[in-house]
């Protein structure tokens, strides 16, 4: 069968990666072939559901594939802890997007992973992830960003054009700022610089125009 029941796929999926989908949104079709890495087809929420569903997805994957939810109306996204990579643009421009945990244990975020979600206003970084790519929350509506102790490097880009970004919570473990990372966060006041930051990189806070202290 190509299509599998919400009921038939909680009973053989365990509650591992929830994704909630608008009310608005409970019809329609996902394709998680890829995304799982062993082929469960398509599955088709029923109009009878009326609450906003769940998706669930075994807790074995490692890898969010790239681009995987591009442009999905979801509004919550919990990654379960077996993932260590969510690959290139996997969220990009998931407009309703409102929340995202992501996992101790996670060591890389793609690029453009979860640009253009306009919708999202705070996300925590755990201190495992090593690598992050450029473009990481680009042009989304973000207010808060907390990198945990343990990230070493904030990439290029990664909230250029985040118009509403107010609070930004910098480790010392930090070292690496990269070029253009700040630009245009027009509503950033001031930043903590970590001792390690000795250098910033090309126009790393350029048209920040209410930035006045990096402490």
């Amino acid at each position: 069968n190509d299509y599998i029941k919400r009921e038939e796929m909680v009973k053989v999926l365990v509650n591992a990666f929830k994704i909630d989908i608008p009310e608005e949104r409970n019809t329609g079709f996902f394709d998680v072939q890829s995304f799982v890495g062993v082929f469960f087809g398509f599955f088709r929420l029923e109009q009878a559901f009326t609450f906003s569903p769940l998706f669930y997805i075994v807790k074995f994957v490692q890898t969010v594939q790239n681009a995987i939810f591009l442009g999905k109306n979801i509004k919550k996204v919990i990654i379960p802890s077996s993932v260590i990579h969510i690959g290139d643009g996997a969220f990009e421009n998931c407009e309703e997007l409102e929340a995202v945990v992501l996992n101790e244990g996670l060591k890389e975020i793609g690029g453009s992973a979860f640009s253009e979600c306009k919708a999202l206003k705070t996300i925590r970084i755990p201190g495992t992830v090593e690598k992050m790519g450029g473009v990481l929350f680009g042009e989304s509506g973000l207010i808060d960003v907390i990198f945990d102790e343990g990230v070493t490097i904030i990439p290029d880009n990664a909230f250029s054009l985040c118009g509403n970004l107010q609070s930004v919570s910098i480790p010392e473990s930090v070292t690496q700022i990269g070029q253009w990372a700040f630009f245009a966060c027009c509503e950033l006041e001031k930043i903590n610089l970590p001792r390690a930051v000795t250098e910033l990189k090309e126009k790393t806070f350029y048209r920040c125009e209410k930035l006045e202290k990096l402490i």
